[in-house]
């Protein structure tokens, strides 16, 4: 059982060579989503680990992984990186189910008609750019890239139409 405060990493391993996965944290009655993980560098090195944890240091680990008799070979290398955290391996065939089932449990859990102890918190999915022509001077992904209330910006915008 997950403590109050204590963080999880939930890793998949769908696309090749670029895991992705949510770091989320255990609050009261549901899961927040503290970091959406993802790293752009070659998997498994020390600059892909600081990037892909980023200052989170989850007490359980869970990998997910899609039956694929093709990457067999990948997915044990998933396997050794993250058993140092002591990672479960569940695994889910190739249409995603367990995505599926997840969202039917959100969706069940928001209507009342089956409340789950393990109900996650619903992030904000969006990017926000600020451009200048056709530049863009900033993005954020909103619970990616959070920056203290001190190093936040306020941009006046008139809109044009």
């Amino acid at each position: 059982m997950v403590k109050e405060g204590e963080q999880v990493l939930i890793a998949f391993s769908c696309m090749p060579g670029f895991p992705t996965g949510f770091t989320l944290v255990r609050e009261k009655d549901r899961y927040r989503i503290l970091k959406y993980n993802r790293a752009h560098g070659f998997m498994f090195t020390d600059e892909w680990k600081e990037e892909f944890f980023g200052p989170y240091e989850p007490k359980k680990v869970i990998l997910v992984h899609n039956t694929d008799e093709e990457r067999q070979e990948e997915l044990e290398m998933y396997d050794e990186f993250f058993e140092e955290y002591g990672a479960v391996s569940i695994s889910q065939g190739p249409e995603r189910e367990l995505v599926s089932k997840g969202a039917v449990e959100k969706v069940l859990h928001l209507m009342g008609e089956k409340i789950s102890p393990y109900d996650v918190a619903p992030p904000c999915l969006n990017t926000f750019y600020i451009h200048i022509g056709s530049d863009v001077v900033i993005q954020a992904l909103i619970y990616d890239d959070p920056l203290p209330f001190e190093k936040s910006v306020v941009v006046d915008v008139k809109p044009t139409y």
